[in-house]
């Protein structure tokens, strides 16, 4: 989180806004004299993700919102510059999220068709060693495109991710009913729904320090050694329960 709140600095000197954390089981006092600009928002137990964005959305006074993560970092102000300007200038835009690269700057996948239970299932099992699971785990991450353009997609990670107040009151809050994982994918599907677009914007790159979680690399043994990946695996049966028709 420190990395991030520095990297937002630069940011804040180009814009006006605010800077609010939502954080689980976090230092308190601590915290605050070191940021003394930055609004937090601390919480004794362990929120998930989905409830930390809405409890920070509430929080926020501007007509602007960029959610970050807190393992994710802005090398320049233009890359968040440019993606606000992206955004004011085309008003149907629901969601906009840039390229995402790692701390070696190797490009991590940030933009995704809509899932499938299949996907699911081939990306957390050995099936996505096979060709027919490779030739799935691409078509999910838009392997067949130029990534390198700014373009629609179904979803993005959110990681980062970009919108409007107008947006939110259009299409609401993320569904709390998602702890961590699917809360993104089905605030995009909620955009989609109202005629809202949402954008990958690749003119925009930010630093992720992506820990994956969910995935230890254990394919299915993962479910009984690692909590968050029964998170995941709850929170996708919830997804496709509440898409089922």
């Amino acid at each position: 989180m420190q990395r991030c709140l520095q990297s937002l600095g630069s940011v804040l000197e180009s814009i006006e806004g605010e800077i609010i954390v939502c954080d689980n089981c976090c230092h308190g006092q601590c915290q605050k004299d070191q940021w003394p600009q930055v609004k937090f928002l601390c919480f004794s137990q362990n929120q998930g993700y989905t409830k930390l964005v809405n409890a920070g959305l509430k929080h926020a006074k501007g007509d602007y919102f960029l959610i970050l993560n807190a393992d994710t970092m802005v090398p320049e102000a233009k890359d968040v510059l440019l993606t606000l300007d992206y955004l004011r200038q085309h008003q149907r835009v629901g969601l906009i999220g840039p390229r995402l690269v790692g701390i070696d700057q190797k490009w991590q996948p940030s933009c995704f068709r809509e899932h499938s239970i299949l996907t699911v299932i081939y990306r957390r099992t050995f099936l996505s060693r096979t060709k027919l699971g490779q030739r799935l785990i691409d078509w999910l991450l838009y392997q067949d495109r130029d990534l390198n353009t700014v373009q629609e997609a179904d979803w993005l990670m959110g990681s980062a991710l970009m919108t409007t107040r107008k947006v939110i009151e259009t299409i609401g809050l993320l569904d709390e009913r998602f702890k961590m994982y699917f809360s993104d994918a089905d605030w995009a599907r909620r955009c989609r729904l109202h005629n809202l677009r949402v954008v990958y914007f690749p003119n925009a790159i930010l630093v992720h320090r992506h820990q994956r979680s969910s995935d230890h690399g254990r394919g299915i043994l993962d479910l009984f050694f690692n909590r968050m990946t029964r998170v995941h695996v709850k929170d996708a049966v919830k997804y496709f329960w509440k898409w089922r028709n």
